[in-house]
């Protein structure tokens, strides 16, 4: 089974965020976790990233990103960092 971990940068964006913003982040996240854990089709917009970020994947939510990283090994989706399309790459 998969499973989720956030750093702290992640949890504090999620806990400053609109509450609107917050549950449609972790509705893809769930969304990326049901379909690992095969229960269900993939409709989250997901891409790897280049450069200094290879190795890490980008969720858009709207105008907000989740960079996340998988550990196969472990079963592990650990959620990076959150933030704005502005904000996020620098």
């Amino acid at each position: 089974m998969w499973e989720i971990y956030y750093s702290k940068e992640a949890k504090k964006f999620l806990e400053d965020c609109d509450k609107g913003v917050n549950e449609f982040i972790i509705l893809k996240l769930m969304n990326l976790l049901d379909w690992l854990n095969g229960n269900i089709k993939l409709h989250t917009d997901i891409k790897s990233l280049k450069g200094k970020w290879a190795g890490y994947h980008r969720i858009r939510v709207g105008s907000v990103r989740i960079i996340i990283r998988f550990d196969k090994r472990n079963h592990h989706i650990i959620v990076h960092e959150i933030g704005y399309r502005g904000d996020i790459y620098k």
